[in-house]
């Protein structure tokens, strides 16, 4: 006698077996449990035929197992658009570094300015080397030069300076003044010429002659009516006399 049962979708065929002993049974029947997997209930799988041969290569995968990361294409594309947002940040940094430094060289240049005015309150004189020559004003630091004028301004021995000969009272004017909101701290170079943000030197002019004109030679033909005093950077071109020039005047 047999008798058929399903589990999880498969068949089981039981056939009772007197020959066995009872304890050996299900639920206490003398019986022989035989599996039958029928293809309408349970399909068969797919398997391989090992040989020596191919004993060690591993089961083909699927063909969407084969596919991970990113496709050439794509990896070109992610390329282009970072190049693109770092040139983007490369030049909104470099505008923005730019803007920093013209702000700085106006800050520096109203320093100066000041500084070179209580100079001219406390001796009568403009910081210059030499005698005022009647008509023709001075221009410092067009030969790159200009260590002498602040030599004397911050009382320092040295070149047009010696023995602190033109600040006997040995006063430092390029020290801000307590009341400064924003003092500015020139840059200097070994031996002593002040430089701009861009590492150029300031060029200065000077009312040496006291006749209330300043007159400006070299990179600029102008005569400016009431000022003692300009200076000038070459700016972010780095060329002097060009509309990029940061100047103290208007």
């Amino acid at each position: 006698m047999s008798f058929q049962v399903t589990v999880f979708g498969c068949m089981l065929t039981i056939h009772n077996s007197h020959h066995l002993p009872a304890r050996s049974g299900i639920l206490g029947y003398p019986s022989r449990v035989t599996s039958s997997f029928l293809k309408p209930a349970c399909p068969a799988r797919e398997t391989r035929h090992l040989t020596p041969e191919t004993r060690h290569l591993k089961p083909p995968l699927p063909a969407s197992a084969g596919r991970s990361g990113i496709t050439r294409p794509e990896t070109m594309i992610l390329l282009c658009l970072l190049l693109a947002m770092a040139s983007i940040g490369f030049a909104i940094w470099g505008q923005a570094r730019k803007n920093q430094r013209i702000a700085q060289t106006y800050h520096e240049l109203r320093s100066m300015l000041t500084a070179c005015s209580r100079y001219y309150r406390e001796y009568g004189v403009w910081p210059v080397e030499g005698e005022p020559v009647v008509g023709r004003d001075v221009v410092v630091g067009m030969d790159g030069i200009n260590r002498s004028v602040f030599f004397r301004l911050a009382a320092r021995e040295g070149e047009g300076n010696e023995g602190n000969r033109y600040n006997a009272r040995q006063i430092d004017y390029l020290i801000p003044l307590p009341d400064d909101p924003r003092p500015t701290t020139l840059t200097f170079n070994r031996q002593g010429d002040a430089l701009d943000p861009w590492g150029n030197p300031y060029r200065l002019s000077f009312d040496a002659n006291f006749d209330g004109t300043l007159e400006i030679r070299g990179d600029y033909a102008t005569r400016i009516p009431g000022e003692g005093v300009a200076i000038w950077s070459a700016g972010p071109d780095q060329r002097y006399g060009t509309r990029h020039d940061i100047r103290s005047w208007r």
